[in-house]
């Protein structure tokens, strides 16, 4: 959040993608193996999940140290280096699917479950995350072949992620609150009343968010009744167990923790405001009842670089924040780097990084 020079919620990368498509499949391979432990089904899909998830994790290897992708997050340029990876990605991935081939009919599921039951939610998720993987490794991939095809450089950018994405995220919340209290094998619903009760308060809180903050996003509020939904089924199942003595702790930190990410996610998307001003000092500029002004510009000097350092004061009624960012100068090696100002406070945070300076 501090080093790499601005704010806020980092996607699309290609690099990012490479690593965040085998916590995907892992994650999906985790739940698979609860079926197989608890049921004894699903037992070549969990096998294909393995195999996809380290398959997963050498291809991010390949896409990150062969050069192939631009990225600031790339370790090398080597292309030497790439064609090994690249072999030793053709041979497992290849092998490990050819065994799957012709070893996989001799899996056996011994257990037969019903569409609305612990199994089947967890099934779905599975395939909700696969579709997720599916789609981020579309879209990092597909720049690639189309250059080596067509000989034209494009990008895939956040709105072709957030398309599909978003809608599978949202399901994938609510199957996420409501599956743990589904029952094994047979069509069994537990506390549906209870359930519609806590989606109801979800939607409630998000609108007093709106009304307070007056900001609204369909897409956006989606994603946070869903998290809140997943939150307060989550806390909902801490007090319930609790009192029953059948607590999964792990289960509720883990379900909880990634549905107040969501949230968070969902909140910034909606709130954050970013703005990119060419100023002088003295200038002010204003927008969305702030004030910014660019105060000073001074150089220091420093045990090992210069530094050009600026002076700015936000305004916004009655607070006042004053923010000093940086642009570095190191002479051995000769670098430059570029340091945010960041003023964080419980509801928000100011963040302000400078960049070339035009005397």
């Amino acid at each position: 959040y501090y080093e790499l020079g601005w704010g806020g919620w980092w996607f699309w990368d290609p690099v990012e993608n490479a690593s965040f498509m085998p916590w995907l499949t892992g994650t999906a391979l985790l739940h698979s193996a609860i079926v197989v432990e608890k049921r004894e089904t699903l037992k070549g899909w969990t096998v294909l999940l393995a195999i996809i998830a380290f398959s997963m994790s050498l291809l991010g290897t390949f896409l990150v140290r062969s050069g192939v992708l631009t990225s600031v997050h790339a370790f090398a340029t080597d292309p030497t280096r790439g064609v090994f990876i690249l072999g030793l990605l053709t041979l497992v991935i290849g092998g490990s699917l050819t065994l799957f081939a012709l070893r996989g009919p001799q899996l056996k599921n011994l257990g037969v479950f019903k569409p609305i039951s612990r199994e089947g939610a967890l099934l779905l998720n599975n395939l909700l995350i696969v579709t997720a993987m599916t789609t981020i490794l579309l879209g990092t991939l597909y720049p690639l072949f189309l250059e080596v095809i067509q000989e034209k450089k494009i990008s895939v950018g956040p709105p072709f992620y957030n398309a599909i994405i978003f809608p599978v995220v949202v399901i994938f919340l609510i199957f996420m609150a409501i599956g743990p209290n589904t029952s094994w094998i047979k069509n069994k619903f537990d506390n549906i009343k209870l359930y519609f009760l806590i989606l109801l308060g979800a939607i409630l809180i998000n609108l007093m968010i709106i009304l307070f903050f007056k900001n609204f996003s369909i897409l956006s509020n989606f994603i946070i009744i869903s998290a809140l939904f997943l939150i307060l089924s989550s806390l909902k199942d801490f007090v319930i167990s609790k009192k029953k003595n059948n607590l999964n702790l792990a289960r509720i930190i883990a379900h909880a923790s990634f549905g107040f990410l969501v949230l968070f996610i969902g909140l910034n998307h909606i709130f954050s405001i970013e703005k990119d001003y060419n100023m002088k000092i003295g200038e002010i500029k204003k927008f969305d009842n702030y004030s910014i002004e660019f105060k000073n510009l001074e150089l220091k000097d420093f045990t090992n670089y210069q530094a050009v350092v600026g002076e700015f004061e936000i305004l916004k009624e009655k607070d006042r924040n004053i923010l000093k960012p940086e642009i570095r100068i190191y002479s051995n090696p000769k670098t430059l780097t570029y340091e945010a100002s960041i003023k964080t406070s419980f509801i928000k945070d100011y963040y302000l990084t400078m960049s070339n300076i035009d005397r």
